[in-house]
């Protein structure tokens, strides 16, 4: 089953909040949040910590507090041994984090502003040709940042990221109900199945799966409610953790 949880409000944590998320994260997450110069940034980088070892939990049954995470040959993590795939994003006031059995990826995208170059130097002609066809300013910038999520979580998905040149590929959003048409100019990338989600209108989120999924089971969570879930996996006491502490980004 594939399985995601996002968290809204994840950047505008109040003094009480942040400072629970900082002394339950780990190490190398409280030294990473420490590092940023904005408050929203250090925010949502505990707040993804923490949604991801809520999820594991939620899945597994098993606490993963200092965990051990690896990488891949171009950097995406994955939890060790038979542990879930998973894949982190975070845009704005969303964190968004996803599960299943098989390779994953998520993204999130808060709508602003963007220059016109960018769609020319990234997107392919069909691509093009669909936000060129967009009613009106801000259907366009939906549009924009909806094809970008989806480009963002098939390349995380199997884990080459920019590796892989955006143009290589055309995520072309089919019907109102999330489907995509996924077109590769190059036959060595990998067949996946994406769709966009609804989470907030000022946002484009996007899944990226091996499976189809077109009913993926989402679940929002406040950050009241992370929290007291993460607290109740701290005084849950010793529990089966999966190895030690990594620096390993996400």
């Amino acid at each position: 089953m594939i399985r995601l949880f996002a968290v809204p409000g994840a950047a505008r944590l109040d003094a009480a909040a942040y400072g629970f998320f900082l002394g339950i994260a780990s190490a190398p997450r409280k030294a990473r949040a420490r590092r940023f110069f904005q408050r929203e940034d250090a925010c949502r980088c505990l707040i993804a910590e923490a949604l991801l070892r809520h999820g594991f939990a939620a899945l597994t049954g098993r606490d993963m507090d200092g965990a051990s995470l690896q990488t891949g040959a171009y950097g995406k993590p994955a939890l060790p041994g038979d542990g879930p795939h998973f894949n982190l994003s975070h845009s704005g006031d969303w964190v968004i984090c996803g599960f299943a059995a098989e390779e994953i990826g998520v993204d999130i995208e808060a709508h602003h502003d963007v220059h016109a170059g960018l769609a020319d130097r990234f997107f392919s002609p069909a691509e093009r040709t669909w936000l060129s066809q967009a009613p009106g300013a801000d259907a366009a910038r939906k549009r924009f940042f909806d094809v970008w999520s989806l480009k963002e979580s098939y390349i995380k998905a199997f884990g080459r990221g920019l590796a892989c040149p955006l143009e290589s590929f055309a995520c072309l959003p089919d019907g109102s109900d999330g489907a995509v048409r996924l077109q590769r100019a190059d036959a060595d990338l990998p067949m996946r199945h994406l769709r966009l989600m609804e989470l907030h209108p000022e946002y484009s989120a996007a899944l990226c799966t091996v499976a189809d999924a077109p009913a993926p089971d989402l679940r929002i969570i406040a950050p009241s409610e992370l929290a007291d879930s993460l607290h109740r996996l701290e005084r849950s006491g010793p529990a089966p953790r999966v190895a030690a502490a990594s620096e390993a980004d996400f």
